[in-house]
């Protein structure tokens, strides 16, 4: 009867320790749940914010781009034809600035670029 009194209280024992170790992974899903949740919504900002920046750095890329025509076109523009005179360049007729130019692609489609500045020469 003692022994199975031993066999019984052995049983508690390590019931209490099941249920206690039980609570304690319990505890630590909470907290990993808990910790998955943080780092899903710091991603989401990381993200929207990525999506701003990203939008502020193409609209900088845009206006400098632009800009950079700009200066370009009014350092040279009036000048160029004589500019080029000078060094030996004489067909040239005229400069026009910002031109669209096509060309075929090798996909029977075109492609289109924009110079800054055209340069004519002869009589074309």
């Amino acid at each position: 009867m003692n022994s199975d009194r031993t066999l019984q209280d052995q049983i508690t024992e390590y019931r209490a320790q099941f249920e206690k170790s039980m609570a304690s992974i319990a505890a630590y899903q909470n907290k990993a749940q808990i910790e998955v949740t943080e780092i899903r919504t710091l991603h989401k900002e990381i993200a929207d914010q990525q999506k701003k920046t990203d939008k502020q750095l193409k609209k900088a890329h845009r206006d400098f781009n632009s800009k950079w025509g700009r200066l370009v076109e009014s350092l040279v523009s009036g000048k160029l034809v004589e500019l080029l005179r000078e060094r030996g360049i004489d067909d040239v007729t005229r400069t026009q600035p910002r031109q669209n130019v096509s060309y075929p692609r090798g996909d029977d489609t075109r492609k289109y670029k924009e110079f800054d500045i055209a340069v004519a020469n002869g009589a074309r």
